[in-house]
């Protein structure tokens, strides 16, 4: 049994246990918990969670690894800075000067680089015939070999595949991009949620071998219109990371030195994530009835069934169930 289903029946039998007491609502937060305690101890279903709890290294220390990774650049760049603004003639502020040159040129480099593609991207999506709406409404009767296949239960599944511009540019971008993604996923969103977006249960971007295709998979809590709102309101940045490197008929929205615009004209943004979806002939979902913010209250009830609590803290703990 998984720990995730341990701490769902956890909760499951601590309801029932409180539904079997009848009215409790008399007996003071403490003694309620302590019931509690003494009827998990005594189920043996329930032995799992009795153990202490384990968590991976980065999820315990993430965040410090981050900052120990990110400090010494950030004070390197100030002792530069600061040697470079030295008002004393001599080696020093003059390689000082030469490196911040030398950054500044290659970051204004790649920005102009960057803007070019962008702008040539627009005016080749621009040029096409017919426009983005004319197509996309032309091919809306397609939608239902993949509609018909969402909001069957709790969980929704996406399978989307776009295909990479073309050139070295954009795969190099793609490439950065990624391991970036992929280093703030391990180090940072570690603990339930994907930036400030709390559900998903599955995400995974992989680039085909021959570099030509972007394939995206993803099992969330909820609709797919909300899902979407999501991460237009919470994450567009990262999706214009990523996909505006791609392209299908409909064009991804225009954007800006990679973060700005792109997945905020949501209509444009909603139709060229439509375009790209295929319907999925199997998916797992390995939780059907729990959500994400099920599975994080269910590991928050687990963590302080024993912990030492105040009276504050113990009718919070209660308010959990």
């Amino acid at each position: 049994m998984t720990t995730i289903r341990q701490e769902a029946l956890l909760r499951e039998r601590i309801n029932r246990f409180l539904d079997d007491q009848g009215d409790v609502t008399s007996q003071a937060p403490a003694d309620i918990r302590r019931h509690i305690q003494e009827f998990v101890r005594a189920d043996p279903d329930l032995a799992g969670v009795l153990e202490p709890q384990t968590r991976p290294f980065l999820v315990r220390y993430g965040v410090a690894v981050t900052v120990a990774l990110v400090l010494p650049v950030v004070l390197g760049l100030l002792k530069l800075v600061k040697a470079a603004l030295s008002p004393r003639r001599g080696t020093r502020r003059f390689l000082a000067r030469k490196a911040l040159w030398a950054l500044g040129g290659a970051l204004g480099t790649v920005a102009g680089a960057l803007r070019f593609h962008e702008w040539r991207d627009d005016r080749l999506v621009a040029a096409r015939q017919p426009d983005w709406q004319t197509r996309y409404n032309q091919w809306t009767h397609s939608l239902g070999h993949v509609v018909d296949r969402e909001d069957h239960q709790l969980q929704n599944h996406l399978a989307s595949v776009t295909s990479v511009k073309p050139g070295w540019f954009r795969i190099t971008v793609l490439n950065v991009v990624f391991a970036v993604v992929t280093l703030s996923v391990r180090l940072v969103a570690n603990q339930g949620k994907l930036g400030f977006i709390g559900s998903v249960h599955f995400a995974r971007w992989v680039v085909t071998p021959d570099d030509k295709s972007v394939i995206f998979l993803s099992n969330f809590d909820g609709s797919w219109e909300s899902y979407l709102n999501d991460f237009i309101d919470l994450a567009y940045f990262g999706l214009n990371a990523v996909w505006s490197n791609t392209d299908n008929l409909i064009g991804f929205p225009s954007t800006k030195l990679l973060a700005f615009g792109g997945a905020k004209d949501e209509q444009r943004f909603k139709a060229y994530a439509r375009y790209s979806q295929f319907r999925s002939r199997v998916w797992y979902s390995a939780y059907p009835d729990l959500t994400v913010p099920n599975i994080r209250t269910n590991m928050k009830i687990r963590a302080q069934l024993f912990a030492p609590l105040d009276d504050e803290d113990t009718d919070a703990w209660l308010r959990l169930l």
